[in-house]
């Protein structure tokens, strides 16, 4: 039986770290029928970063699988806002502990 993963997002959420972190993502996926995405610890997160958040979203919906955001920090919350993506049109099923 699938269990629920945690996963800790790095402090510093860019270009440079995304292939590592989507390969993780994707083997959590095999192995499991919930992720929550510990945002707590990051401090930075550059368009990539939000793209991939946003993909693993995407994906874990058609697998069937549950993603949810927790320690969502006001610095997730700008650069969701710098990218165009205002926080509350998320939609609350991926936010754990709100915005």
């Amino acid at each position: 039986m699938k269990e629920e993963a945690v996963f800790e997002l790095p402090c510093n959420m860019s270009i440079q770290s995304i292939a590592e972190i989507r390969n993780i993502f994707f083997d959590l996926y095999r192995k499991n029928s919930s992720i929550i995405i510990d945002c707590s610890r990051s401090h930075y997160y550059d368009i990539s970063a939000l793209q991939l958040l946003i993909s693993v979203r995407k994906s874990a919906i058609t697998q069937g699988l549950d993603v949810r955001l927790s320690g969502v920090t006001g610095t997730l919350s700008a650069a969701l806002m710098r990218a165009g993506i205002p926080p509350a049109q998320l939609p609350d099923s991926i936010l754990i502990n709100g915005v």
